[in-house]
């Protein structure tokens, strides 16, 4: 039995789910070459989500958004590092999370922590966007921040011509 891709070599550029991937195409026949477009490494120097997580503890933000799980995978063990992690835990709780997807939710619920709103996984425009410039807000997946407001902007595409 021969498949549609019989004889080819694919090259399967992907990060998530690349053994999937590269396994659909041999499947077919073609002789996939894996090839991993990120890779998720520690921090060098962990000084900023340090800072970052003391910022949290304290108080400085209302809302956290979660893009994917990796943030508080990371955000963990530095403050568990540091002696802080119970206190970066019970500072999750005191914040609203803001979820896009099920893994970050999932990571959460691990900790016994609530999503207090969840975007649609597919739709970055689907975060809430922040009026209130007083309103005090990080999202992270890395650390990382975002301005606020707006969190995300949404341009209407502009009819042809």
């Amino acid at each position: 039995m021969t498949g549609a891709l019989d004889g080819l070599t694919i090259l399967a550029p992907e990060s998530r789910e690349l053994n999937l991937f590269a396994q659909l195409l041999e499947a077919e026949g073609a002789v996939a070459v894996r090839c991993p477009l990120v890779q998720i490494l520690d921090l060098d120097d962990v000084a900023e989500a340090e800072a970052w997580i003391e910022r949290l503890i304290a108080g400085a933000f209302q809302d956290v958004i979660w893009l994917t799980h990796e943030g508080l995978r990371r955000l963990l063990p530095i403050a568990e590092r540091n002696g802080r992690r119970a206190a970066f835990v019970e500072a999750l709780g005191r914040s609203r999370m803001i979820t896009r997807g099920p893994k970050p939710a999932r990571a959460l619920r691990e900790l016994g922590l609530r999503v207090g709103l969840a975007a649609a996984p597919s739709a970055c425009n689907s975060i809430p966007q922040r009026e209130d410039r007083s309103s005090r807000l990080c999202a992270t997946a890395g650390p990382w921040r975002l301005p606020s407001p707006p969190i995300a902007t949404h341009r209407r595409p502009r009819p042809i011509k």
